[in-house]
């Protein structure tokens, strides 16, 4: 089967697309007018807008799967084409998955299920894309806040990883990776009393990327992050 996508092309300079798409969401709000997020991705090294709480929790869980690499928090809606016509296609995030895989999501709000008819219609158009090889997948919002815990203990982990984007890294990072290869594991705790109360900020910000990149392991899901909170390289005892 032949399929045409298409979607809109970002030509203006980083600054001025950004400052456009912040306007943009501010005045598309809707009557709604929902909350906005302004954040900064490390798995996509840029900043983001995002409207609405369910969007940014979202946002939350994708930066703390260590299973997908890449992400678009802010794709346009796309043209899909084929041999039944064309359809638009509203889309909330694409996420490329470490396997290859790339998924098309849309996110739906507790509250706003739609009737049968545009059930089928999301249905169809799912099965359209999937004939073509895109996965498109709608994630309700039950879905998105299955894991209260590890939601809450990611903030505050981006919020560190955050802090320490314009610092020099590399070196904090050779570092943590040879203290973790030596001990096997360590607590956040360890950690500062190996680095220091005035570089512990940067370490525990190198700690975390490794954590999110899948190298490490915690238990993030049922406890809440702490000095005792324990990390292990991945495939050892946590």
């Amino acid at each position: 089967m032949m399929a045409h996508i298409t979607q809109t092309k970002q030509g203006a300079r980083l600054g001025t697309r950004f400052r456009g798409k912040l306007a943009a969401a501010y005045g598309g709000r809707g009557h709604a007018l929902c909350g906005l997020w302004y954040v900064y991705s490390p798995k996509t090294g840029r900043d983001w807008v995002l409207q609405g709480d369910l969007a940014f929790d979202h946002f939350v869980g994708v930066e703390s799967d260590s299973s997908i690499v890449d992400a678009d928090y802010g794709p346009e809606p796309a043209t899909f084409s084929d041999a039944e016509g064309p359809i638009t296609v509203p889309r909330t995030a694409i996420v490329s998955f470490a396997g290859g895989e790339v998924e098309w999501r849309i996110l739906r709000a507790a509250g706003s299920e739609p009737g049968p008819e545009q059930d089928r219609a999301f249905k169809l158009c799912q099965a359209r894309l999937a004939a073509a090889g895109i996965r498109y997948r709608l994630i309700t919002e039950p879905e998105v806040r299955a894991a209260p815990m590890l939601l809450a203990n990611w903030r505050r982990i981006l919020v560190w990883i955050a802090a320490a984007r314009e610092s020099p890294m590399q070196a904090i990072s050779d570092r943590v990776d040879a203290l973790l290869r030596k001990q096997g594991a360590l607590t956040l705790r360890e950690l500062e009393t190996y680095a220091g109360e005035a570089n512990f900020p940067l370490y525990a910000a190198a700690l975390f990327k490794m954590l999110q990149s899948g190298l490490l392991q915690a238990d993030l899901t049922s406890s809440a992050l702490q000095p005792a909170t324990r990390f292990a390289i991945r495939g050892q005892s946590a």
